[in-house]
């Protein structure tokens, strides 16, 4: 696959503006390339935030991956700031946990090899 480094960096953007996007006023990430995967860990300081805007995040980043998709579209994220392009970030990765507690939204994602 091409462009690997460059796909996770977008993902990595593309979650953070929109956790921005939401009023997070801090934002921690935390990224780890293993032989198999990459982790991408994104924790953001959110006040409030309500359950419709939680099971959004949670819809949009559950999309299965679709390889055919990421080869072709992976280069357009990050242009602007609709949903589509965190669903584009559900489909780029294989797995994602989401939690929310005491305004702390914890994001996690893996991309495997």
């Amino acid at each position: 696959m091409k462009h690997i480094n460059q796909k996770n960096m977008k993902i990595v953007n593309e979650v953070m503006l929109y956790c921005l996007n939401l009023g997070a006023k801090n934002i921690t990430t935390k990224f780890i390339k293993y032989d198999d995967k990459v982790t991408i860990t994104i924790d953001s300081i959110l006040n409030n935030l309500d359950a419709e805007d939680l099971n959004k995040i949670r819809f949009l980043l559950s999309q299965p991956r679709k390889p055919e998709m990421e080869e072709y579209y992976w280069n357009l994220n990050g242009g602007d700031d609709t949903d589509s392009e965190l669903s584009l970030v559900g489909m780029m990765t294989d797995e994602v946990s989401i939690h929310y507690k005491n305004n702390l939204l914890s994001i996690t994602l893996n991309r495997f090899n």
